[in-house]
């Protein structure tokens, strides 16, 4: 048996019956499902095919479901997107509800699940994985005046990440705590993944929605911020397993930053006899992002 475990996010490109037959046929030991694309209704039936596929190949795969948590998304733009240069003003503002009107070059919206405001004067927004970088010159009420510092293309609810943003609001919104329970009761679900995970009581609060639910699947913190790297022991005690969600660490963290943190948390996980995860993809920014 290895120690040291496969993890696939499965997406539209490896949903067919054959393409999950050849990956665990080839190792994979863990299916994740992040539903920050696509809620679990979209994920229900390509989790039930990996369990069936697994089943029938005599293996048992674990199912992750990753929620999307406190996470803020620009709207749409006209053609899907723009191309900003570096220089440019655009202002950002806050839309109403859930829904974001069209934006432009000049103009975007973006959807986030508290009232506070995310950003102030003088910090920087980076739009998805860092391909673009703002700065905050001026708040007015719900408006964010900024200027682009690294130019790029976005597109339709790319991702906006702010210094403060995640330590806003609840860690869990209305649509985390419906997916938990579909999952719950959905038979085959092994864990909750815990998307910007800031304390132990963040784990608690995932913990009591499955609970309530009547499950008993494990919860996965996930440490993609700064707060859920300073409160690091108190979340390993709390949690059954963390994830090291490089991605997002190198956004709040220098990229030279990033493995010793890895290290870091890996090492106090494997003390605790705590399971952990280690999330690629970071390097990939490097064909086309400054960060």
């Amino acid at each position: 048996m290895r120690n040291t475990k496969i993890v696939a996010t499965i997406g539209p490109a490896s949903r067919r019956v054959e393409t999950l037959e050849r990956l665990v046929a080839t190792g994979l030991d863990v299916a994740r499902f992040n539903l920050s694309h696509g809620g679990w209704e979209d994920q229900r039936e390509a989790a039930m095919a990996v369990r069936r596929v697994g089943e029938a190949l005599g293996k048992k795969i674990a199912v992750v479901l990753d929620t999307r948590g406190p996470e803020v998304r620009l709207g749409t733009f006209a053609d899907g997107g723009v191309l900003l240069a570096s220089g440019a003003p655009i202002i950002l503002e806050k839309a109403s509800g859930t829904a974001a009107p069209e934006g432009d070059s000049e103009r975007a919206f973006f959807v986030c699940a508290g009232e506070a405001d995310p950003a102030r004067k003088g910090e920087r927004i980076t739009i998805g994985d860092g391909e673009v970088v703002l700065l905050v010159e001026q708040v007015e009420g719900k408006r964010l005046m900024c200027r682009v510092l690294v130019g790029g293309r976005i597109g339709n609810g790319k991702k906006l990440t702010f210094p403060r943003a995640q330590g806003l609001w609840p860690i869990l919104t209305a649509e985390d705590v419906k997916d938990i329970e579909r999952g719950v009761a959905q038979d085959g679900v092994d864990w909750i993944a815990l998307s910007f995970t800031r304390g132990p009581e963040d784990v608690r609060a995932a913990r009591a929605v499955v609970e309530g639910a009547g499950g008993k699947q494990w919860i996965m913190a996930k440490i993609e911020n700064r707060s859920g790297v300073e409160n690091l022991p108190a979340i390993l005690d709390a949690a059954d397993g963390v994830m090291v969600a490089r991605g997002d660490l190198g956004l709040e963290y220098s990229p030279e930053e990033v493995p010793i943190l890895q290290k870091r948390i890996i090492r106090e996980a494997n003390s605790m006899g705590k399971p952990v995860v280690t999330a690629t993809q970071m390097l990939e920014t490097m064909l086309k992002a400054p960060r």
